[in-house]
C-alpha cells in the first residue's frame, strides 16, 4: 500500500505507551534479577519491581474497561467469527488495516497480559525455602507456596515463549506485511487506509489525569492485597 493512500490518525494515548514501555522495561529487569540475580539483595529487587509490574498490570485491566477506544477489551479482543475470518488475510503480504490491533494480534496481547499476571500473582506465594519468600507467603499453607513456586517457575518459561512470539509477529508485520507496527507504540500514530478515517475519527481518549487516578487505583488496590493479607 502507497503512503500516498494512507493518513495517519492517533490510536495509542500516552497512557497506553507508557504502560507498554514500563512493562517492558520491568519485564526485563525481573528476568534478570530472577535468573542471573545473586543474594537477598537481588530478590528483594525482583519482589518490588513485581509488585510494580502487578499495579501496572491492574492499571491495564482496569484502563481496558473505561480507558481509550482503542484499549478498551469490548474494541479490539476479536469474536471467535471475526478471528476465524482474519486467518487468510494474515498470511498476504499487505497490511491488516485493522484500526488498532489485529485479531491476531489482539490475542497476543491478551496471552502475554494473562501470561504476565500469572507470573506476577504466583510470585507473591513464591519461596525458595531458605532465604527469600513472597510476601503473601506467610499467609498461606506451605503446600500452597510450592504449588506456587513451581507455577512461577514454569511461566516463567511460558513467558519466554509468549514474548518471543509477539517478537516475530512484529517482525513478520514490518518485513511481509509492511506495517511496521513499533513506531506507533513511540508516538501513538498509526498509518491506515483512507476508508477508516471516519471510524478513527470516533476514537476517544480520556483526559490525562483519570489515566493517573487509575493508576493510583491500582497502587491502592494492589497495596491492600500485597500487605494488608500479609
Amino acid at each position: 500500500m502507497e503512503i500516498k493512500e494512507k493518513f495517519y490518525a492517533t490510536i495509542w494515548s500516552l497512557p497506553i505507551r507508557a504502560f507498554h514501555w514500563l512493562l517492558v522495561a520491568l519485564v526485563a529487569f525481573n528476568y534478570y534479577t530472577g535468573k542471573w540475580g545473586d543474594g537477598v539483595d537481588s530478590m528483594d529487587y525482583h519482589e518490588k519491581a513485581g509488585i510494580a509490574l502487578l499495579t501496572l498490570l491492574a492499571f491495564r485491566v482496569l484502563w481496558g474497561f473505561w480507558g481509550d477506544t482503542s484499549a478498551r477489551f469490548t474494541y479490539f479482543v476479536p469474536t471467535p467469527k471475526k478471528l476465524i475470518a482474519y486467518i487468510p488475510k494474515m498470511f498476504k503480504s499487505k497490511p491488516s488495516g485493522s484500526i488498532g490491533h489485529s485479531p491476531s494480534a489482539a490475542m497476543g496481547a491478551l496471552m502475554l497480559i494473562f501470561c504476565l499476571l500469572v507470573q506476577s500473582i504466583s510470585g507473591l506465594f513464591t519461596t525458595d525455602d531458605i532465604l527469600t519468600e513472597g510476601p503473601l507467603c506467610s499467609a498461606v499453607d506451605s503446600s500452597v507456596c510450592s504449588f506456587f513456586t513451581q507455577v512461577h517457575y514454569v511461566n516463567s518459561y511460558v513467558l519466554v515463549v509468549a514474548i518471543g512470539l509477539h517478537l516475530a509477529a512484529l517482525a513478520f508485520y514490518g518485513l511481509y506485511k509492511k506495517e511496521n507496527l513499533i513506531p506507533a507504540m513511540f508516538f501513538g500514530k498509526k498509518g491506515l487506509p483512507h476508508e477508516f478515517k471516519d471510524q478513527a475519527s470516533k476514537l476517544r481518549f480520556p483526559k490525562l489525569h483519570f489515566s493517573l487516578l487509575t493508576l493510583v487505583g491500582s497502587g491502592i488496590l494492589v497495596w491492600l492485597l500485597v500487605y494488608s493479607w500479609a
